[in-house]
């Protein structure tokens, strides 16, 4: 095979991986797509709601992470969950996505008995890993925007949960989240990924030390 031959199908290549991660939110979309509902009476009773971090904005949630507590607001007073669980970034002395929300939802009538907080949820993919395996949340309704669902929904899914999505949309919804979903299904994609290689490299590991 010539050199140029090999150029040509290497160009060809890369083109195709190019097209393939351009529209790597859409194929997520077209896998979970069965999973989102677009009203609170539509979607399946669930253990529990998760809403997912996001900026904090002097102390308050931004109107993106309002939009998702209001979103599970609405579906534990339509007892369509019993508890909800806030995950997200809370590590830090300076900075904490999650006392804001719980406030906020203990302001709207929640209990404080029927609220779970995750301040490790650094993002989605550690946000629905310990969801499962630290909370052992098997069933589950997370209320995000659109174009954070379909990733949130894949996450959870490969995490093992059975879970459905309900979209908590807003203004701030613009075309500048959807595009920069690219690089987070990219990077959502690899995590399975490498967690996938992770477990099977352990199976291995196990079956061949105890033969």
């Amino acid at each position: 095979m010539s050199f140029k031959r090999i150029m040509r199908i290497a160009i060809v290549l890369v083109m195709i991986l190019g097209i393939v991660v351009f529209i790597l939110p859409d194929i997520l979309r077209a896998v979970e797509w069965k999973y989102m509902y677009e009203n609170v009476d539509d979607v399946p009773h669930s253990d529990i709601g998760i809403i997912l971090g996001a900026s904090i904005v002097r102390g308050k949630p931004s109107p993106i992470l309002e939009a998702r507590a209001d979103a599970a607001i609405a579906l534990y007073h339509k007892a369509k969950i019993t508890k909800i669980l806030i995950s997200g970034d809370g590590e830090s002395t300076y900075y904490n996505e999650i006392d804001p929300v719980l406030s906020y939802i203990e302001n709207a009538g929640i209990p404080e008995g029927d609220i779970l907080l995750d301040y490790h949820g650094l993002d989605t993919y550690t946000s629905m890993l310990r969801a499962a395996n630290e909370y052992h949340i098997m069933r589950a309704i997370i209320v995000t925007q659109d174009f954070h669902l379909p990733r949130a929904l894949y996450l959870a899914h490969a995490a093992g949960m059975t879970a459905y999505g309900l979209p908590a949309d807003n203004s701030e919804s613009s075309i500048y989240n959807y595009i920069r979903e690219i690089p987070a299904c990219i990077k959502a994609v690899g995590q399975i990924w490498m967690l996938d290689a992770y477990k099977t490299y352990h199976y291995y590991r196990l079956t061949f030390a105890s033969s």
